[in-house]
């Protein structure tokens, strides 16, 4: 089962084995409802934890698993992410997508001319920022509602009409 990432460990809160997690949403809250997570610990494994307790404070979650009592323990996670499986993620609004499931999107033009792929989206507060491979360039779009026309899950695709003179940010691959 495929899992996504909803959060990274920034460090250990207090005496008694709270994390601060910085999360991968714009909506925090959503996570609040979520009872088991898994954390990553090296490279291959992962250990699945029961939430005990979790708040959100200045931006952050601050999560306390059930277990991990001491600073100690909760230290030993510092900058491992925590995942969900894909299914216990929050439901979003039918216009609404998780990064997750866009990266890698083949994108097309609304004639269907195949223009790039999405090699990865940046979050910005005014919006983000589709990176698209191009002709072995990296092309930075805005992802704005009159820039992307449609997502297709299903079929792997994102249609996107860029208007004329639209200046359209690029990056060498590296």
């Amino acid at each position: 089962m495929e899992r996504a990432i909803v959060g990274w460990i920034v460090r250990a809160r207090g005496l008694k084995g709270e994390i601060v997690v910085k999360p991968t949403t714009r909506e925090p809250q959503r996570l609040k409802r979520l009872l088991n997570m898994t954390v990553e610990v090296g490279e291959d494994n992962s250990v699945n934890m029961y939430v005990e307790n979790i708040r959100l404070a200045s931006g952050n979650v601050l999560i306390k698993f059930s277990g991990i009592d001491s600073r100690t323990s909760a230290e030993q996670f510092q900058g491992q992410a925590i995942m969900v499986p894909g299914d216990d993620l929050p439901k979003l609004n039918p216009d609404e997508y998780y990064i997750h499931d866009v990266e890698g999107l083949t994108v097309k033009d609304p004639c269907g001319n195949v223009m790039g792929r999405i090699l990865k989206v940046l979050e910005y507060p005014a919006n983000d920022v589709f990176v698209m491979s191009r002709d072995e360039e990296e092309v930075w779009i805005p992802a704005t509602k009159d820039i992307v026309k449609r997502v297709d899950l299903s079929e792997k695709t994102i249609v996107m009409e860029l208007p004329e003179g639209l200046p359209v940010y690029k990056s060498e691959k590296r």
